[in-house]
């Protein structure tokens, strides 16, 4: 985004200067809608067995639950939360 120079790869900017007819809001709430149903297919893929270890599939999940921190980075520039979560889900308890 702006604020980041435009080196970070946003996918609302990607998205926006492909479809030039979608406002930025628009472009918010189709994000939040991916997000959602990834969401659904994790909890999904969760509750089903699988061959992958429980400490495994629960790491994957943590990853994904900073997913929404990272994505506001922009309105909540404070990296010293990112780096705690970060670490909590590197060091394994």
């Amino acid at each position: 985004s702006g604020d980041q120079n435009g080196l970070d790869g946003s996918y609302l900017d990607c998205y926006m200067s492909e479809h030039q007819d979608i406002s930025s809001e628009d472009v918010q709430t189709h994000v939040a809608h991916m997000i959602s149903n990834e969401w659904k297919c994790l909890n999904q893929e969760i509750m089903v067995a699988n061959q992958f270890s429980s400490s495994f599939s629960n790491f994957c999940l943590n990853a994904a639950r900073m997913v929404p921190l990272m994505y506001h980075y922009k309105s909540n520039p404070s990296l010293s939360n990112l780096h705690e979560h970060v670490k909590s889900l590197i060091n394994v308890s």
